[in-house]
């Protein structure tokens, strides 16, 4: 991932005119060895955050240099949630909730939504409850930050979605 996103900022400090940029880091589909059987510090999910979070300060820390860093946000997703409770292998199943992150020294700062509520009999099969769809992030960024108006988005979503607050101030990047 890092070098991927080494990448992507080269290209934005060269000049490219590409508005979004695809990385990835495979590996989270994971039903076993999420964590360690008695430290849960150890086990496949801590080493992906600890990669994710590594490659995201080195971008962050790459666009500083090169001047880029108000001109960019960077948004962290997956296209499928995870179950609340371990399985018996000591991973997580597919569920219906994830979290996002947004980062980028003009993103809104703190958190969007409230504490779940975790059953204290969860089971393995137990899911959360959806509080944010994941279009009211994509209103946000199209709205705030390439400055679409209603009617544009939601020609581009297919409906109307409530905007989450994204950006810390209304700001067209390019």
């Amino acid at each position: 991932l890092s070098d991927q996103l080494k990448l992507v900022a080269n290209l934005i400090a060269g000049g490219l005119q590409t508005q979004i940029y695809v990385v990835s880091l495979g590996g989270w589909d994971t039903h076993s060895g999420q964590v360690g059987e008695t430290d849960k510090l150890t086990g496949t999910q801590p080493a992906l955050l600890s990669k994710l979070s590594k490659a995201i300060a080195a971008f962050q820390d790459d666009l500083k240099l090169l001047n880029k860093a108000d001109e960019v946000l960077g948004f962290v997703f997956t296209e499928f949630g995870r179950r609340i409770k371990s399985n018996d292998s000591f991973g997580t199943d597919h569920g219906t909730t994830w979290p996002a992150i947004i980062f980028g020294s003009k993103v809104n700062p703190g958190l969007v939504g409230s504490n779940p509520i975790i059953p204290v009999a969860a089971t393995k099969s137990d899911n959360l409850a959806l509080q944010n769809d994941f279009r009211s992030i994509y209103t946000g960024f199209y709205k705030q930050w390439f400055s679409l108006d209603d009617a544009q988005v939601s020609q581009l979503l297919g409906a109307t979605f409530p905007e989450i607050r994204v950006v810390a101030q209304s700001t067209s990047s390019q």
